[in-house]
């Protein structure tokens, strides 16, 4: 159920939200600078944390060497200690490159007579490439669907489409995605349910699973007035929550040996429970601890300019 709001979607958000600018390589490069920064940061203080938790009840295992650590920070991640963090790094890497590439192609054609008509030929070829490709396996001896994949679900946002304000036109799409869905599963011989298999590489019947949540978002869209504060809050600072949650979520694999009952619906609730407790608080320390190492540097750096100009 998680994978119906995955991260094709997200990728449609960062794309929705570009299209509110110009683009602006210089301005795309300092984003995701400071999200390789704050990367760094939360790597070096989960690697801390392995190495004191020697000391404590539970040991987790982290970096075996200052190679591995560098090798971490270029996402190459090798905490044993929480595979989900392992498992889930591996989204960005290619938030980079989409962001960085498509950002820089929108410099390029964003002064054109037709621009708005380029974006829309332009993500077009995403999809057809990435669809004979998928079917095709590669291009030029590379693998280039998780490009091409993401680079489709965000450019879909940069063109801002996906309007569904009737319920008639939302049930009709919603169909025909649904019955995609199950002639894709045919095709490749998956059950209906299993989008995990098809998530890795993408897969056509993963990018339509991933179309719901963009078609329910967009329908409710208008009918959204307010927003809660808190979820404003975790929206600010998503990419600590999304680091917290490798955290919350490989916990969760000490934790199930713990509880005293065999029913699974009490074990989802007491993990659940913990996921996001934990989740939450790595998450805030983390914003806080940042924000704070961020300000210090600042200041250092005005005074080191106000001694050297007199």
């Amino acid at each position: 159920m998680t994978l119906l709001l995955d991260v094709p979607f997200f990728f449609f958000l960062s794309g929705w939200g570009s299209s509110l600018h110009r683009s602006n390589i210089e301005r795309t490069s300092k984003g995701l600078g400071v999200v390789w920064c704050k990367w760094i940061y939360f790597v070096s203080a989960l690697a801390l944390f392995c190495l004191v938790s020697r000391w404590l009840p539970y040991s987790f295992a982290g970096v075996t060497s200052v190679r591995d650590l560098v090798n971490n920070y270029m996402f190459n991640v090798s905490f044993a200690g929480f595979p989900v963090v392992n498992g889930s790094i591996w989204f960005l890497p290619y938030y980079f490159i989409v962001i960085f590439i498509n950002t820089f192609i929108m410099c390029l054609i964003q002064d054109c007579e037709d621009e708005r008509h380029i974006r829309k030929m332009y993500m077009m070829f995403l999809a057809v490439a990435f669809i004979w490709i998928c079917y095709g396996k590669y291009a030029l001896g590379i693998d280039w669907r998780y490009f091409l994949f993401y680079s489709f679900f965000w450019m879909m946002g940069r063109n801002q489409m996906g309007t569904v304000k009737t319920g008639k036109r939302f049930i009709f799409c919603g169909t025909l995605v649904i019955i995609g869905v199950l002639f894709t599963s045919y095709l490749q011989e998956l059950p209906v349910y299993d989008i995990q298999t098809a998530k890795f590489p993408p897969t056509v019947k993963y990018g339509l699973v991933s179309l719901l949540s963009i078609l329910i978002v967009k329908h409710i869209e208008p009918y959204v007035v307010h927003m809660n504060r808190w979820i404003k809050h975790i929206g600010r600072n998503a990419i600590f929550y999304y680091f917290s949650q490798g955290i919350g979520s490989s916990l969760n694999y000490y934790v199930i040996p713990l509880v005293p009952t065999d029913n699974w619906f009490l074990k989802f609730l007491i993990t659940f429970i913990v996921n996001v407790v934990i989740t939450t608080a790595i998450a805030e320390f983390l914003r806080v601890t940042y924000n704070y190492i961020t300000v210090l540097i600042k200041r250092y750096n005005k005074i080191e300019s106000f001694i050297q100009h007199g």
